[in-house]
């Protein structure tokens, strides 16, 4: 798993053609650094595998599946890539769960810079757009971005400085082909997910003394089941909605924390 937090841009080493799919050999300095034979890299918001690796690059395979559903088959040498190392358990999660399986491919629309920083608008295919959610996360080439306004099946987002300049952001041009992953689930909890219905909540306990507190914490974990009432199709949000309560000596609650 993922964060969607860019940690460095790579370049297009060299891409060729494999009867399994494609080797792309990626050009890179800082996630090298710990890196082992088998690893789990993002690249553009995709979940790919390290076969090798030296001090300043490391090599893929990319799938026939994976090239049908991303943008890789326009990759070209000297493009740049966002890169992201997978998540270790003791990180902090500064953007937001990303598996790195890609759900569909858009385009970029435009790009208007406000002052120091800029808004971005993306179109998704419609059959995908029920995905995305007014506020909710969604990963764009790796890079998780928050949804600041949908109409239909476009939607827009807002890039500080940083973000834009430390991405690929900056490379794109309109038109340009992106990945996509949505997930906006965990913001999902009353019908906002278009054509679906809610009909079931799961929830999950736990109760733990906490280190720094004479209290104990109990911990409940949610997700809730959805379903299209004219196709039957049930999709689930994403378990990571966590919330937590102090609970007193005489069971009851308080100071409640959403995290």
């Amino acid at each position: 798993m993922f964060t969607g937090i860019v940690e460095e841009i790579g370049y297009v080493k060299s891409y060729s053609g494999r009867s399994y799919g494609s080797e792309l050999v990626v050009e890179c300095k800082k996630i090298t650094e710990d890196m082992h034979t088998g690893d789990s890299i993002c690249v553009n918001g995709v979940c790919e595998t390290v076969v090798a690796f030296d001090r300043n690059s490391f090599t893929v395979n990319i799938s026939n599946e994976t090239l049908s559903i991303t943008n890789f088959s326009n990759l070209k040498q000297g493009d740049a890539l966002n890169l992201e190392r997978a998540l270790a358990l003791q990180s902090r999660l500064g953007g937001h769960i990303v598996l790195g399986h890609i759900d569909c491919v858009g385009q970029l629309l435009s790009v208007q810079k406000q002052g120091d920083y800029y808004e971005l608008e993306f179109e998704i295919p419609q059959s995908n757009a029920r995905y995305v959610v007014y506020k909710g996360s969604i990963t764009v080439s790796g890079i998780s971005l928050t949804v600041s306004e949908i109409s239909d099946n476009i939607f827009k987002v807002a890039i500080i400085p940083h973000t834009y300049e430390n991405t690929i952001l900056k490379n794109l041009n309109v038109g340009d082909f992106v990945n996509y992953v949505a997930q906006s689930g965990e913001y999902t909890t009353s019908g906002e997910l278009t054509g679906y219905t809610p009909v079931q909540t799961l929830y999950t306990t736990e109760r733990y003394k906490a280190s720094s507190s004479s209290t104990d914490i109990l911990s409940v974990n949610w997700r809730v089941i959805y379903k299209d009432p004219n196709t039957n199709e049930v999709w689930i949000s994403p378990g990571i909605v966590n919330t937590q309560y102090d609970v007193t000596a005489d069971g009851t609650t308080r100071d409640e924390e959403f995290i």
